[in-house]
């Protein structure tokens, strides 16, 4: 477990839950308002720490970033269609789907339930809603002001998705399977070239370690602005960098609750 400043075990009174495709991370708090992160675990699926060792915790939020989603505009949202149009756009061929609400977009974000989380989290915290991390994503970005035009990617495990926005509406988002560096540049370049968007609009790294340098360096021939800090300012004694990395657990109040 990694833990910020100077706090401890003692010190920890809530959790967050971020399922990734290979582990997920917990976020602990010393708060209930995801003001005050203590510190962040990552744990390995098979290897969930005892139900008795996190309930007694004051839960905040569950997101999952596991599952096939779209989107859909509200006034062409059909609960009854819903699973068919996400079939219709993603690989998905689960019966089963929810939805969040997107306000700002006027939009549903349609997805994949994640059956194996959500067991998990109602051995927790029954009643505790697991929502999608796009969610969360498209809530942060509000926070950026850096300029009419704005591209984030976001990494977990090994997906990658990219967010275009402009004038503070999603323009594009999507998420990509990647193993190799190679692949993710062309999902990129490739995108960027579609959507007519220059190589000198601002990127900004989400999810990345500040050790890991590699996908940085790698964007850095074929864009001029790439950045792994957060835009976004803390009180948290860290550096912009792990504010990027750990971007849901420290700002949780802005886009997890």
């Amino acid at each position: 477990m990694q833990y910020f400043g100077n706090s401890n075990k003692e010190d920890i009174h809530a959790v967050g839950l971020v399922f990734e495709p290979n582990f997920f991370r917990l976020n602990y708090y010393g708060d209930r308002e995801a003001q005050k992160l203590i510190g962040t675990e990552e744990v390995a699926y098979g290897s969930e720490p005892e139900v008795k060792e996190l309930s007694n915790l004051y839960p905040l939020y569950a997101l999952t970033f596991n599952a096939h989603y779209t989107l859909m505009p509200n006034d062409l949202f059909d609960e009854d269609q819903a699973q068919k149009i996400l079939a219709f756009n993603t690989e998905s061929k689960s019966p089963n789907v929810d939805w969040n609400s997107d306000p700002t977009n006027q939009a549903k974000i349609i997805f994949e339930r994640d059956i194996h989380s959500e067991q998990y989290l109602d051995s927790l915290f029954p009643g505790l809603q697991l929502r999608h991390g796009v969610h969360a994503l498209l809530s942060y970005s509000r926070n950026f002001k850096l300029s009419n035009l704005l591209t984030i990617l976001a990494k977990s495990g090994e997906k990658y998705t990219l967010a275009v926005f402009q004038n503070g509406k999603t323009k594009f988002i999507n998420t990509i399977d990647a193993k190799h560096i190679e692949d993710v540049i062309y999902f990129l370049l490739y995108t960027l070239k579609t959507l007519d968007i220059g190589v000198k609009t601002p990127l900004i790294l989400l999810g990345v370690s500040p050790d890991d340098n590699g996908l940085k360096t790698s964007l850095e021939k074929y864009l001029t602005s790439v950045s792994k800090s957060s835009p976004v300012s803390t009180n948290l004694p860290i550096s912009e960098e792990e504010v990027a990395a750990n971007w849901i657990g420290v700002h949780a109040s802005l886009c997890a609750l």
